[in-house]
């Protein structure tokens, strides 16, 4: 019975909400840190011409709203029964994720809005998280065709519980999320950087 419970789980998501944003926010923050580390302060407008290098101008907050885009897409329009066949479908494939990038390239070079590379870097991270190559139909969307993959949403809810309790695949991510969330929040607490992280996204 755990078995079938699990193999439901897997449907419906790996990682969850504090997965998603503290594994990704946890991962832009530590090459971020890296980035500020290894290169010299850059040269006074030098950033701006290089919006290919964004790592030490990265938004936080739209690294946040990035790691959990695909799901805001998504999600709503499966449950709703409104368009999508399944939680994981355009937004979780291949071809938006291109887009996006593109699209930050642009607005990136065009605006020099350096920190609009979080936006891109979050949605990355959130497909790379839910093991997406394992559901080729959706990530490679529309290699394998048009149509795609149908996951009921009925029992959604009780399985979401099924899969925090039994599934390790989805409560480890979760805890480990949770976990980075917290260390983040005590850093930018211990570092005074409250107001410049809800204002410009900036630690």
């Amino acid at each position: 019975m755990l078995a079938s419970r699990c193999r439901a789980c897997r449907i419906i998501s790996v990682v969850l909400v504090f997965g998603h944003i503290g594994v990704s926010l946890g991962t832009v923050w530590a090459l971020s840190s890296a980035a500020r580390g290894a290169n010299a302060p850059a040269k006074e407008g030098e950033g701006a011409r290089r919006p290919w290098l964004p790592w030490r101008s990265l938004d936080f907050r739209l690294v946040v709203v990035g790691s959990m885009l695909p799901d805001i897409i998504d999600k709503p329009l499966w449950l709703l029964g409104a368009v999508l066949s399944s939680g994981r479908a355009l937004s979780h494939s291949l071809v938006f994720q291109a887009l996006l990038v593109a699209l930050v390239l642009i607005v990136a070079w065009r605006f020099r809005i350096l920190g609009l590379w979080g936006l891109a870097a979050g949605s990355l991270l959130h497909v790379i998280e839910d093991e997406m190559w394992r559901e080729p139909e959706a990530f490679f969307w529309p290699a394998y065709g048009w149509a795609m993959p149908e996951h009921s949403a009925d029992g959604y809810a009780g399985t979401l519980v099924n899969a925090l309790l039994h599934n390790p695949r989805v409560y480890v991510p979760e805890a480990l999320g949770a976990a980075i969330l917290l260390v983040f929040v005590a850093t930018v607490v211990r570092r005074r950087k409250v107001v410049s992280l809800l204002r410009y996204g900036a630690m």
